[in-house]
């Protein structure tokens, strides 16, 4: 009875001791120590520290402390006083696991904290706290221990919240507002969950789902389970899978959509200007391990444009892509925007004298990376009326070799095939190009346009070429090859006619803007050497008139230097028919009547034995216009046997030689006495300014 009644009287002690020990420390002030609690805070930073507002200390099995306004200092050069501040802190934690060496949070709310990060013009961050000498003491004799204390929190919550990063060197200011950051988990083992909504750059944003348990997140071995859905401004996302670190490095297994009306939002988050690019809808699986990086399942559209396939990215001293993708349309429009300009845009100025441009190619990207991707598309749309259709590319790059072995697509009912090769592993890079195109409708081309509807008939054509250099300009001043461009029979619109005739005397009147006529054919044949083009045939024959021209076009200087003779089978106006040379430059080119060839013109009509142009010209103007039986095909057989022989003719001397009709050479060259306006009226024509407004429309001028 008496152990009894002691272990009972002892039982009461303990209690009572503890109730008094509660009492006491219940009724405690925590207030009265606001100053040690501060003075420990600096020693622990090296920052001045303050404590404005009320300390609050709750006594149970899960105490909790409430902390008021307070706040931490900046660095001594820091633009402000403070580098965080909090309105609200509240810690309330488990006694119990502290006995096995574990630290459970039960609660951690933060209000309104301000958190200024920033570096100075040396690139110093202001939160390396100066500890001084105490520093490595204290890091040192924390270290070791018989166990691992592990942590976790059921349950963390921010509320209006806000991050600002100052980057001293580039002048560079970023900011994070979080409106709401929750995150609970039950267990150390239990996923977290996670719900955030706020703002970066002043776009907003929100995620919700789940991550992996604290285990795994504070595991650095260990795979990292995540299910989250969000949004950044319009756009949405979703990500499932595993995420990781191994020693090979990234690891992940993750499923991805994206979609968005556009990336107008990202464009400000980056700082860059991004495609104005609409409607954009995207997954796939994604594949990481190590270097490598794997799309696969890829869907992606783009407005009407759509892709599909798998993609993978070896980075590495030598990054490798390699793929195949396949797409029922690809729209060019979805991926440069709407064409048409706003009111009052101001037009970009080219002072270029040149249509090959001077400004180097940046190649360094393919003498470090290879390629090796394939891809195919039903309808490749350029703009609003041109498509190519059922298009095949192959992409390689290997030691700095370019290659597209072969690009082929179905353009205008005929087909295309290209084959090129950029080496740039070479000082000077080489440039070859294989260029074939075999029954183009140019007719139904300019129909889909809306122009020359009247048209008909199909071209075909081979460039066989190889140049060298660092720019557009350069490749094409080395120019070595073979161009030919060759059509059959089809039907010219008079409306083409008149714009190829524009100043040229009576002959527009051969042409009425409403009618058609019949098509030879057509011959352009020109060897290039040295970057120097030299023809040996330019024919365009048809049942009214036929063009016949020889000469240069320096594509190291870009001057032109060409001579066109006109024939036509309208006998009244044969003598009228002017010889014109096209002169000045491919961005600039311009015609003006031939003062040699318009002499053998009236020198002809009066009997005088007079040749200064031969060749095609000639062959060809006296089949169609002497003969009366020649036939389309015959003109072209002509053309054909006969290219390679025209010449400019020299036009010196041969003015002197006709003394007797400076009137009448004047009246021709200038639409006087016996030339007219294409309306009707006489004089006030210009036949070489009307030539060269119309070449400039063919140029593109």
């Amino acid at each position: 009875m008496r152990l009894k009644h002691f272990l009972i009287g002892f039982l009461v002690l303990i209690v009572a001791v503890l109730v008094a020990g509660y009492a006491v420390i219940s009724s405690l002030d925590i207030n009265q120590y606001r100053d040690e609690i501060i003075a420990q805070a600096e020693k622990a930073t090296g920052r001045k520290v303050r404590i404005d507002g009320q300390m609050d200390l709750k006594v149970s099995l899960t105490p909790a402390i409430v902390l008021n306004d307070v706040g931490l200092a900046n660095a001594a050069w820091g633009d402000a006083q403070e580098m965080m501040s909090v309105r609200r802190f509240e810690l309330e934690v488990a006694l119990l696991p502290l006995l096995s060496s574990q630290i459970q949070v039960k609660r951690l709310v933060i209000v309104e904290p301000t958190i200024l990060l920033q570096t100075n013009e040396q690139g110093d961050g202001n939160w390396a706290f100066d500890l001084g000498e105490e520093k490595s003491v204290g890091s040192d004799s924390g270290s070791g221990g018989d166990g691992d204390i592990q942590a976790s929190v059921d349950e963390l919550l921010i509320e209006q919240g806000r991050l600002i990063f100052k980057d001293g060197q580039s002048g560079e200011t970023l900011s994070l507002t979080l409106d709401l950051v929750r995150a609970t988990a039950a267990g150390v083992d239990t996923p977290v969950g996670i719900e955030a909504a706020g703002s970066y750059q002043e776009v907003p944003f929100a995620v919700n789902g789940t991550l992996g348990s604290l285990a795994q997140l504070t595991n650095p071995d260990a795979l990292k389970s995540l299910a989250l859905k969000g949004s950044v401004g319009s756009a949405e996302y979703s990500v499932e899978g595993k995420v990781g670190q191994s020693a090979s490095g990234p690891q992940a297994d993750i499923s991805m959509t994206f979609v968005a009306n556009s990336l107008d939002d990202f464009a400000k988050l980056s700082g860059a200007e991004l495609p104005p690019i609409l409607d954009i809808n995207i997954s796939s699986k994604v594949v990481a391990e190590g270097q490598s990086l794997r799309l696969n399942d890829l869907q992606a559209k783009i407005g009407n444009s759509d892709l599909t396939g798998n993609l993978a990215l070896t980075s590495g001293k030598t990054p490798k892509i390699t793929g195949v993708l396949q797409s029922e349309s690809i729209d060019l429009r979805d991926f440069t925007g709407p064409a048409s300009k706003s009111e009052g845009a101001a037009e970009a100025v080219d002072n270029s004298p040149y249509v090959f441009k001077e400004e180097p190619f940046d190649l360094q990207a393919l003498r470090t990376a290879t390629m090796d991707v394939k891809l195919a598309v039903g309808s490749f749309v350029l703009d609003e009326k041109v498509a190519l259709e059922q298009t095949q590319l192959a992409l390689g790059l290997q030691d700095g070799k370019l290659t597209v072995t072969p690009l082929k697509t179905l353009f205008g009912g005929g087909q295309i095939t290209v084959e090129t090769l950029l080496n740039a592993a070479q000082k000077n890079p080489s440039f070859n190009l294989g260029f074939g195109a075999a029954n183009i409708d140019y007719g139904r081309i300019l129909r889909e346009q809306g122009v020359y509807k009247k048209m008909q008939g199909t071209i075909s054509s081979n460039l066989d070429l190889t140049g060298a250099g660092t720019s557009p300009r350069a490749i094409a001043s080395s120019l070595n090859g073979k161009i030919l461009i060759e059509g059959g029979e089809g039907v010219l619109d008079d409306k083409l006619l008149k714009v190829l005739t524009a100043g040229l005397g009576d002959l527009q009147n051969l042409f009425n803007k409403d009618e058609s006529n019949k098509l030879y054919c057509i011959l352009v044949d020109f060897d290039v050497e040295n970057g120097l083009a030299t023809s040996n045939a330019i024919v365009i024959a048809s049942e009214v008139l036929t063009v016949s021209g020889a000469g240069t076009i320096d594509l190291r200087t870009e001057k032109l230097d060409l001579l066109f003779d006109t024939q036509t089978s309208q006998a009244s106006l044969a003598s009228l028919a002017i010889p014109f040379r096209v002169g000045g430059t491919l961005k600039n080119p311009k015609a003006s009547p031939d003062v040699a060839g318009a002499a053998a013109a009236l020198a002809k009509a009066a009997g005088v034995a007079i040749n200064p142009v031969a060749g095609i010209g000639a062959i060809v103007g006296q089949q169609t216009s002497t003969s009366g039986g020649a036939t389309g095909a015959d003109v072209c057989k002509v053309a054909v046997e006969e290219a390679g022989t025209v010449q400019p003719s020299p036009t010196g001397g041969i003015q002197e030689t006709i003394t007797n009709a400076p009137k009448l050479l004047q009246d021709t060259l200038t639409g006087g006495a016996s030339g007219g306006t294409t309306d009707g009226s006489s004089g006030g024509s210009n036949p070489v300014q009307g030539a060269t407004e119309g070449l400039k429309k063919l140029f593109g001028n």
